[in-house]
Protein backbone atom coordinates (compact mmCIF):
# COMPACT_ATOMS: atom_id res chain seq x y z
CA UNK A 1 0.00 0.00 0.00
CA UNK A 2 1.48 3.39 -0.97
CA UNK A 3 2.05 5.98 1.71
CA UNK A 4 0.26 9.37 1.60
CA UNK A 5 3.45 11.15 0.48
CA UNK A 6 3.84 8.75 -2.47
CA UNK A 7 0.23 9.47 -3.50
CA UNK A 8 0.92 13.20 -3.44
CA UNK A 9 4.07 12.78 -5.51
CA UNK A 10 2.16 10.81 -8.16
CA UNK A 11 -0.42 13.59 -8.40
CA UNK A 12 2.24 16.19 -9.39
CA UNK A 13 2.22 16.49 -13.20
CA UNK A 14 5.45 16.04 -15.12
CA UNK A 15 7.44 19.04 -16.32
CA UNK A 16 6.27 18.73 -19.91
CA UNK A 17 2.62 18.64 -18.77
CA UNK A 18 3.13 21.72 -16.59
CA UNK A 19 4.75 23.74 -19.38
CA UNK A 20 2.29 22.62 -22.06
CA UNK A 21 -0.10 25.55 -21.73
CA UNK A 22 2.72 28.16 -21.93
CA UNK A 23 3.31 28.89 -25.61
CA UNK A 24 3.58 31.87 -27.94
CA UNK A 25 1.03 32.10 -30.73
CA UNK A 26 2.35 31.39 -34.22
CA UNK A 27 3.69 34.51 -36.02
CA UNK A 28 3.46 36.71 -32.87
CA UNK A 29 6.97 38.16 -33.21
CA UNK A 30 6.78 38.52 -37.01
CA UNK A 31 4.73 41.73 -36.98
CA UNK A 32 5.37 42.90 -33.40
CA UNK A 33 7.51 45.86 -34.49
CA UNK A 34 4.88 47.27 -36.82
CA UNK A 35 2.12 46.84 -34.23
CA UNK A 36 4.13 48.77 -31.61
CA UNK A 37 4.91 51.60 -34.02
CA UNK A 38 1.25 51.82 -35.03
CA UNK A 39 0.29 52.50 -31.39
CA UNK A 40 2.67 55.50 -31.05
CA UNK A 41 1.01 58.81 -32.03
CA UNK A 42 3.45 60.84 -34.12
CA UNK A 43 1.59 64.01 -35.10
CA UNK A 44 -0.72 64.63 -32.16
CA UNK A 45 -0.32 67.87 -30.24
CA UNK A 46 -0.28 67.63 -26.47
CA UNK A 47 -2.84 69.93 -24.83
CA UNK A 48 -1.18 72.99 -23.24
CA UNK A 49 -2.70 72.42 -19.79
CA UNK A 50 -1.19 68.93 -19.56
CA UNK A 51 2.24 69.76 -21.00
CA UNK A 52 3.39 72.68 -18.86
CA UNK A 53 3.62 72.86 -15.09
CA UNK A 54 2.45 76.12 -13.53
CA UNK A 55 5.44 78.51 -13.48
CA UNK A 56 5.01 79.62 -9.85
CA UNK A 57 5.04 76.04 -8.53
CA UNK A 58 8.03 75.27 -10.71
CA UNK A 59 9.98 78.26 -9.38
CA UNK A 60 9.16 77.43 -5.76
CA UNK A 61 10.40 73.90 -6.16
CA UNK A 62 13.54 75.09 -7.88
CA UNK A 63 14.23 77.64 -5.12
CA UNK A 64 13.87 75.00 -2.41
CA UNK A 65 16.20 72.68 -4.29
CA UNK A 66 18.79 75.45 -4.43
CA UNK A 67 18.38 76.41 -0.76
CA UNK A 68 18.37 72.87 0.64
CA UNK A 69 22.19 72.61 1.10
CA UNK A 70 22.30 75.99 2.84
CA UNK A 71 19.51 75.02 5.22
CA UNK A 72 21.40 71.82 6.06
CA UNK A 73 24.57 73.80 6.79
CA UNK A 74 22.62 76.28 8.95
CA UNK A 75 21.01 73.44 10.90
CA UNK A 76 24.39 71.82 11.48
CA UNK A 77 25.87 75.10 12.75
CA UNK A 78 22.94 75.67 15.09
CA UNK A 79 23.36 72.14 16.47
CA UNK A 80 27.10 72.69 17.05
CA UNK A 81 26.50 76.01 18.84
CA UNK A 82 23.76 74.48 21.01
CA UNK A 83 25.91 71.50 21.95
CA UNK A 84 28.85 73.78 22.71
CA UNK A 85 26.67 75.83 25.05
CA UNK A 86 25.43 72.71 26.83
CA UNK A 87 28.99 71.43 27.19
CA UNK A 88 30.22 74.77 28.54
CA UNK A 89 27.44 74.94 31.15
CA UNK A 90 28.11 71.39 32.32
CA UNK A 91 31.88 71.93 32.68
CA UNK A 92 31.80 75.29 34.51
CA UNK A 93 33.17 75.39 38.03
CA UNK A 94 30.69 76.21 40.77
CA UNK A 95 30.67 79.78 42.05
CA UNK A 96 33.11 80.37 44.86
CA UNK A 97 32.97 82.75 47.79
CA UNK A 98 34.88 86.02 47.71
CA UNK A 99 37.38 84.71 50.30
CA UNK A 100 38.27 81.76 48.05
CA UNK A 101 38.70 84.08 45.09
CA UNK A 102 40.89 86.42 47.13
CA UNK A 103 43.09 83.56 48.39
CA UNK A 104 43.48 82.14 44.87
CA UNK A 105 44.54 85.57 43.60
CA UNK A 106 47.02 85.80 46.47
CA UNK A 107 48.42 82.37 45.61
CA UNK A 108 49.07 83.53 42.05
CA UNK A 109 50.93 86.64 43.18
CA UNK A 110 53.52 84.87 45.38
CA UNK A 111 57.08 86.03 44.79
CA UNK A 112 59.62 83.42 43.75
CA UNK A 113 61.80 81.90 46.47
CA UNK A 114 65.55 82.22 46.64
CA UNK A 115 67.67 79.08 46.77
CA UNK A 116 68.23 79.49 50.50
CA UNK A 117 64.52 79.92 51.23
CA UNK A 118 63.71 76.88 49.10
CA UNK A 119 66.37 74.79 50.91
CA UNK A 120 64.97 75.87 54.31
CA UNK A 121 61.47 74.91 53.18
CA UNK A 122 62.63 71.48 52.04
CA UNK A 123 64.62 70.91 55.24
CA UNK A 124 61.67 71.82 57.46
CA UNK A 125 59.30 69.67 55.41
CA UNK A 126 61.67 66.69 55.45
CA UNK A 127 62.31 67.03 59.20
CA UNK A 128 58.55 67.14 59.84
CA UNK A 129 58.05 64.01 57.74
CA UNK A 130 60.91 62.19 59.45
CA UNK A 131 59.63 63.13 62.91
CA UNK A 132 56.15 61.89 61.99
CA UNK A 133 57.57 58.62 60.65
CA UNK A 134 59.66 58.15 63.79
CA UNK A 135 56.65 58.79 66.02
CA UNK A 136 54.55 56.29 64.08
CA UNK A 137 57.33 53.69 64.30
CA UNK A 138 57.73 54.17 68.04
CA UNK A 139 53.99 53.86 68.56
CA UNK A 140 53.77 50.67 66.50
CA UNK A 141 56.74 49.11 68.34
CA UNK A 142 55.06 49.73 71.68
CA UNK A 143 51.87 47.94 70.59
CA UNK A 144 51.51 44.19 70.82
CA UNK A 145 50.47 42.14 67.81
CA UNK A 146 46.97 41.73 69.28
CA UNK A 147 46.48 45.49 69.55
CA UNK A 148 47.50 46.04 65.97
Amino acid sequence: MPTPSEDLIRQIPSLSERLEHYHVPEGYFDDLFTRILAQIPLDEQVPAADAVVAPSAHRRAKLWVRLRPWTAIAAALIAVVALWGVWQVSTQEPLRSSDEVASSVYDLSVTPLTDAEYADYLYETCVDILIDDYAIGETLEGLSSEEI
